[in-house]
């Protein structure tokens, strides 16, 4: 029995939820999976898969079946880890984590002037939104905004990640950005979630009369209708404060709590490869924290000093 070749095609269509996702992830093309899922449930004499309508779910033996596969996943995940932590040369490949956003802005030249520095490391970059899981061995160096790291997780705070209220320049002035105590008191369209008006809750201290112009899901789309007058959005000052169609219309939100971190495996630390990218792209990111955290233009001069490396665990 070759069960074990079958059981990352299983673990694919459980996380995805159907073949064709499974396959996208997996490099591989629908039938292949399909192939797979059914040798196995061959081989277990009973189905391990049922379809309902928002996709794949594991039946009872495939639950069992599910436990294990994720068992010996751990196990072969740690093993790879672990190899290629005790990998100390200047060359191979390093896979990189980043929001969409943050792969489409100042990130890209930050990763060009490494590349030119290590010419014979390889920058495999995934602008994702989604939450990559380290544990699981799917990348090697995180960028994420959060609260507090996963434990097994080393790296270093690059920046307070703050968000405030930002307008057009083509229909608001500086002169006309809000505080708490003097709102802008006409109607004003708002950007909000495609489900999530809670948005508008947030901006009560700063829009007397605010009103759903829009819904979208997309950060990155929600700055392109803001900047074309759509009208008024809630986003990270890292995409308002270095865009010039853009106005801060509020105070940042101070409440947000959110941290810039960038983020290895304890075990993937180990390696020589992954400390030099670590350091490299987190000095540089950490000369752009006034813009994460919205601070004025007066004190950027403090940004420019590296901070020592710390990790945390």
């Amino acid at each position: 029995m070759k069960t074990w070749m079958h059981l990352p095609y299983f673990l694919a269509v459980i996380r995805r939820g159907s073949m064709e996702a499974a396959a996208k992830e997996l490099g591989v093309n629908r039938t292949t999976v399909a192939r797979h899922i059914a040798a196995l449930e061959a081989e277990l004499g009973e189905k391990a898969l049922q379809r309902d309508s928002d996709g794949y779910h594991p039946t009872e033996v495939g639950a069992e079946v599910l436990a294990i596969a994720q068992e010996v996943e751990d196990r072969v995940v740690t093993i790879e880890r672990r190899i290629s932590g005790k990998d100390q040369s200047l060359q191979g490949e390093i896979r990189i984590s980043a929001p969409q956003a943050m792969t489409a802005g100042h990130l890209g030249p930050i990763l060009l002037d490494f590349a030119k520095e290590y010419p014979d490391i390889v920058l495999n970059v995934q602008g994702t939104n989604d939450l990559i899981n380290l544990n699981r061995g799917e990348g090697d160096v995180v960028l994420r905004v959060t609260r507090q790291p996963p434990l097994s997780w080393v790296g270093r705070k690059l920046a307070d990640f703050r968000w405030a209220l930002y307008g057009a320049d083509c229909k608001y002035s500086k002169s006309e950005a809000a505080t708490t105590d003097r709102p802008i008191t006409d109607p004003t369209p708002v950007i909000t979630g495609l489900t999530d008006d809670s948005i508008i809750s947030s901006l009560a201290p700063y829009l007397s009369q605010p009103v759903v112009a829009a819904r979208c899901d997309d950060i990155m789309t929600v700055r392109e209708m803001t900047a074309a007058g759509f009208g008024v959005a809630k986003m990270p000052c890292a995409m308002g404060e270095p865009d010039p169609r853009l106005v801060r219309l509020s105070p940042v939100f101070e409440d947000d709590g959110w941290d810039l971190w960038i983020l290895t495996h304890e075990d993937t630390y180990a390696s020589n490869r992954v400390k030099v990218f670590m350091r490299f792209v987190g000095d540089r990111m950490r000369g752009h924290r006034h813009m994460y955290a919205g601070e004025e233009a007066a004190d950027q001069s403090s940004s420019a000093t590296p901070e020592k490396e710390s990790v945390t665990q």
